[in-house]
């Protein structure tokens, strides 16, 4: 779909949600009733990714893809962390 958006930690769950807003996935969904509270995991993902980068400066890279989004929530299928071998 090429439709992604970029934000720099520190991240908390209304800036993701202001990030997110930008996608057209995210417009879609949010017209949904029954995405409405699906919505709220996903401004939180970014969130958390972000403190986890914060606190964990060895990560060089995260890759997740694909996400499932359902009616009950969200699921990563597949998710790869890149370590920094440092001195």
């Amino acid at each position: 779909m090429n439709d992604y958006t970029i934000g720099l930690p520190p991240l908390n769950q209304t800036l993701a949600r202001r990030m997110m807003e930008d996608a057209r996935i995210y417009q879609y969904l949010h017209g949904l009733p029954d995405f409405q509270q699906v919505l709220g995991h996903l401004e939180e993902m970014p969130a958390r990714f972000s403190q986890l980068i914060i606190d964990f400066h060895q990560i060089k890279e995260i890759d997740i893809n694909p996400f499932l989004i359902s009616k009950k929530g969200v699921l990563a299928l597949d998710a790869e962390i890149l370590l920094d071998a440092g001195p």
